[in-house]
């Protein structure tokens, strides 16, 4: 790259107010490095306002000038395009890794509903064993119940009966 290019590229933009961040920014995508670009805005801030001996008397950068600006500026805007490609690219990847992620979490709670299902279930079948044993239990003790209850009727009539019968012989 032509130094004298991009010292007056750095000028203009320094006195165009662009902050320094985006300079070196700029300068980076370009192929300069951080401390070199840091250089490079230092050194165009402290050169004095007055007209170099470089720069035409009219301000008008000549054509060769013009081709070097319109190369750097197409340079510029072809790495603005190559980071946005890889921006989009890093998204897109984002989004991959979010769905493969909500799909893992799906999946996770499919298996850990079946589990849950099938352990309901053997619940289930395991406390239906027990209350039907219980059930089964529960009728032969109300058989008894029901065959004490009718021996103990018969007992009373009985000893009614008897009852009866000494009141009547006396």
């Amino acid at each position: 790259m032509d130094e004298q290019l991009i010292n007056e590229t750095v000028k203009r933009m320094i006195d165009s107010g662009i902050e320094d961040d985006t300079i070196v920014s700029t300068l980076t995508d370009i192929g300069i490095s951080e401390n070199e670009a840091k250089n490079i805005i230092e050194k165009n801030k402290s050169v004095p306002e007055t007209v170099s001996q470089n720069t035409i008397e009219d301000n008008t950068p000549s054509p060769e000038m013009n081709s070097k600006i319109e190369n750097l500026q197409n340079q510029i805007h072809a790495q603005n395009q190559i980071n946005q490609m890889n921006i989009d690219s890093t998204d897109n990847a984002i989004n991959l890794h979010s769905q493969k992620l909500d799909e893992a979490i799906k999946k996770v709670d499919n298996v850990k509903n079946a589990v849950s299902t099938e352990l309901n279930q053997n619940i289930n079948v395991s406390l239906k064993f027990r209350l039907d044993e219980m059930d089964k239990k529960m009728g032969e003790i109300n058989a008894g119940v029901n065959a004490n209850l009718e021996l103990m009727k018969k007992i009373l009539e009985t000893n009614r009966a008897i009852l009866t019968d000494l009141e009547m012989k006396k």
